[in-house]
């Protein structure tokens, strides 16, 4: 099985690329590209702020209930660098029965972070023991936008992470964590029933790499695309996810010079 990389090796790669891009992100209308240095900041920003403001912990729990987007992909991305155990729920229309303890089962050491109204909704009225954050997957919208996603019952009870991160250093207030007990829950989460490129098949690899979301699983791919990112990075890599229709991947891949992994 092929291992997740250090945390701390992410951002020495991402600190290395500077200005070259890093991770270029297409959806069905828009083309989004961020440089190594523009996702070392944003990493920074993001760790800092669960760590200084939400007291993660090395060894909490992080549960992802968002879809596969660029900004998903770089919060997930930071709090496993925080050292945290994550569960990804894939934003499911038909969302975890919270009561059940097969499921979520949140304790005081949770936090949550979700891009659903409904859910969030669900969450504050079962006033369940986890820190609730609210995370606007719109590109442009750094902020919760109540007009665009509708309102937030119980103001200052769920946080709008978009809000809160900006104002966060630009750099990490302490070195990210070595890879916690998090590491063989998250490898096989990240697999997805995919096989992510060794450090070898990397190297020899196209210098930019490609997945398509349409051929991942909903509920996988978020898991699937942060190991794949991950793991291109540290091999100083770019890393491009086209969450659009099959049609589009292949002129995609040509005019990103990329090779399609999957």
């Amino acid at each position: 099985m092929t291992k997740i990389p250090q945390p701390r090796l992410v951002f020495d790669r991402l600190r290395a690329l500077g200005t070259s891009p890093a991770l270029t992100w297409y959806g069905e209308r828009e083309r989004i590209e961020l440089s190594g240095k523009v996702c070392m900041n944003h990493l920074a920003k993001t760790v800092n702020f669960l760590r200084d403001e939400i007291s993660l912990e090395k060894g909490g729990e992080v549960i992802m209930d968002l879809p596969l987007h660029w900004k998903s992909l770089l919060w997930s991305a930071a709090a496993f660098s925080c050292g945290a155990k994550l569960r990804f729920l894939g934003c499911e229309e038909d969302f975890l029965d919270l009561t059940d303890e097969q499921a979520v089962n949140p304790t005081e050491d949770t936090v949550i972070i979700s891009g659903s109204v409904a859910h969030l909704e669900e969450l504050y009225d079962l006033n369940l023991p986890a820190v609730l954050l609210a995370l606007n997957t719109e590109s442009l919208e750094p902020a919760w936008n109540a007009d665009l996603l509708g309102p937030l019952p119980g103001v200052g009870e769920i946080i709008d992470a978009g809000a809160e991160v900006p104002a966060q250093p630009d750099l990490l207030t302490r070195e990210p964590e070595d890879l916690s007990p998090a590491e063989e829950s998250f490898t096989a989460a990240a697999r997805g029933g995919y096989d992510l490129p060794s450090e070898n098949e990397a190297n020899e690899a196209h210098g930019t790499l490609l997945v398509s979301a349409a051929r991942l699983h909903r509920r996988t791919s978020l898991p699937f695309c942060l190991g794949f990112f991950l793991r291109t990075v540290s091999a100083g890599q770019r890393a491009v996810f086209a969450d659009c229709g099959e049609a589009q991947v292949a002129r995609i891949a040509a005019e990103e010079n990329a090779q399609i992994l999957l």
